[in-house]
């Protein structure tokens, strides 16, 4: 019963930082990886006591799911914003992008691969190939450029 308390509070609190913070200031909702985990994790934790032992497998499942793929959810602007702020990334960061059929390719080592899941809600999909630091601030930079979009 103490796991479901804590869980409570846990999602209350994500929920607050990652949903109700930027909404607040008219920016878009972007969650990340280690984000992504957390809420997954503290759903179906909550889900225990109607659920039982299955929420616990689909918890550890989710985790391992959100902690080995790198994806970012993104509400609040479409797709076309989304690779707007990409373009702008990468100008400023002087990082080739590749444009293929409905992938990006940063630097020719990582894909950028966005799937719209409703109408402003995106998932972005990173799959990295090899490190690189040029990536690693295209990246960051992409995050800046998606979070100072007004809704």
């Amino acid at each position: 019963m103490v796991v479901f308390y804590f869980a409570c509070v846990g999602v209350i609190t994500l929920a607050a930082y990652y949903f109700v913070l930027p909404l607040h200031k008219n920016r878009p909702i972007l969650v990340r990886q280690r984000g992504l985990t957390a809420l997954g994790v503290s759903l179906s934790l909550i889900s225990f006591p109607s659920f039982g032992v299955w929420s616990l497998a689909i918890a550890i499942l989710i985790a391992m799911l959100f902690f080995t793929t790198e994806m970012w959810l993104v509400y609040g602007i479409t797709t076309i914003h989304i690779f707007e702020a990409l373009e702008k990334a990468s100008n400023i960061t002087r990082s080739p992008v590749e444009h293929l059929a409905d992938v990006h390719l940063i630097d020719s080592s990582t894909k950028i691969k966005s799937y719209k899941l409703c109408r402003k809600l995106n998932l972005v999909i990173f799959s990295t190939k090899k490190y690189s630091k040029r990536v690693l601030i295209t990246k960051e930079v992409f995050r800046k450029f998606i979070q100072n979009y007004l809704l």
